[in-house]
């Protein structure tokens, strides 16, 4: 046995029981490791290196463009606000569009179109193997929240990682 190899296995024998070491071993096997986040970005001007800070700054400037957006048009003439959760599930109202509820088979379409590549906190190749068992619950929650108008905070809660491309960090 190399010790590469041998390393491996006392690694992984440490982990054993803990899923989450594991994983980890196993991605960074595959080079799949998290890559640091540069900690300095530049807002309004001043270096900054506070993580907290640095994500209130990219919050603050992707929430501004919605606003920004909403506002005003190319041409910078102030438009109408965006209408009301509420007129979307009023089919009689002219100006907007009606969502209609979804069936479990639109959720089996939705399921079967993921690409593997995908960032999910579960596997994509499971969630499609389970398609035909989780479509139907996943159904009739998503026409409950549309029923009640209430979506759920948890399901609002995105992972955001900045990935730095070229250019001026």
């Amino acid at each position: 046995m190399h010790c590469k190899e041998e390393s491996l296995y006392q690694k992984f024998d440490e982990a054993k029981g803990n899923s989450k070491k594991t994983w980890q071993i196993i991605n960074e096997i595959r080079g799949k490791g998290r890559t640091p986040i540069k900690p300095s970005f530049k807002i309004d001007g001043k270096l900054v290196e506070d993580r907290r800070a640095i994500a209130n700054g990219f919050n603050s400037y992707f929430t501004s463009i919605a606003t920004k957006l909403n506002d005003s048009n190319e041409e910078g003439i102030p438009i109408n606000p965006l209408p009301k959760f509420t007129d979307y599930m009023n089919p009689s109202v002219s100006s907007s569009m009606f969502l209609s509820k979804c069936d479990s088979d639109e959720i089996s379409n939705i399921i079967s179109d993921f690409s593997k590549g995908k960032a999910s906190d579960i596997p994509i190749h499971l969630i499609k193997h389970c398609a035909s068992i989780i479509s139907p619950l996943l159904c009739t929650f998503f026409n409950s929240f549309m029923d009640s108008g209430i979506f759920p905070t948890i399901l609002k809660v995105g992972n955001i990682t900045p990935i730095f491309k070229k250019g001026d960090s």
